[in-house]
């Protein structure tokens, strides 16, 4: 049984080894698929995220996982997403199912309440968002 205070100093030396390669590999397919990877998200990016985040946990605190099939994991999933941005682009019927609609929530200084509700937001929501964008409100 693991003792969840101590380590033995094999165990953390693999898991720092874990770390680094992992790392170097999730920057190396971050490279190559482009920064789109983490920057504006959408459903299916936070979804990934998550997934590569989820791999990332596995391979690193699980002695049983593979390096390889981590990175080969983590290069699926980027690959699939590059896929869907693809598909996404090229195809309105796809991009229509796959993405969410932009919702006006204000309009010359009048917020639109309904469309608050729609999108599940309160007016404290937005006034924040308004502020992290340096909107003057």
């Amino acid at each position: 049984m693991e003792n969840w205070i101590y380590a033995a100093w094999p165990v953390v030396w693999k898991m720092v080894l874990s770390c680094l390669i992992i790392f170097v590999a999730m920057i190396g397919v971050t490279r190559f698929f482009g920064l789109r990877t983490f920057a504006k998200m959408s459903s299916f990016d936070f979804a990934s995220t998550i997934a590569i985040g989820s791999i990332l946990a596995a391979v690193v605190m699980n002695g049983q996982q593979s390096l390889t099939k981590g990175a080969l994991a983590i290069a699926v999933i980027v690959l699939l997403q590059s896929v869907f941005s693809y598909l996404s682009r090229k195809s309105g019927i796809f991009r229509s199912v796959a993405q969410n609609t932009p919702i006006l929530l204000m309009q010359d200084g009048e917020i639109h309440h309904h469309q608050l509700t729609k999108a599940n937001m309160s007016v404290q929501d937005l006034m924040a968002k308004l502020r992290e964008a340096e909107f003057d409100v």
